[in-house]
């Protein structure tokens, strides 16, 4: 795991929320498929692939967690953990 930043630059000076990293200065949504439940993320690669079986529909939804997929569904890397699929 990667050390998270407290701000993402001096001139931004509140913590991004989970589901979000800072960079250059700016609050970015963790892409589709990927999300942290980190409070103060500085970097894009703090935003972790969602675990087998759940999934993170929308790029930019800035959700702290994935979801998990509804029964006789699943998500894999061959989704990108953006979707469920039938069993």
């Amino acid at each position: 795991m990667t050390p998270l930043s407290k701000e993402c630059t001096v001139q931004f000076t509140h913590r991004c929320p989970a589901g979000y990293f800072c960079e250059k200065g700016h609050s970015a949504k963790c892409p589709a498929g990927t999300t942290n439940s980190f409070t103060g993320s500085g970097r894009r690669e703090d935003c972790i692939a969602c675990a087998p079986g759940e999934f993170e529909p929308a790029a930019g939804s800035g959700a702290p967690s994935c979801e998990k997929c509804p029964a006789g569904k699943y998500a894999s890397e061959e989704t990108q953990s953006t979707s469920c699929v039938a069993c």
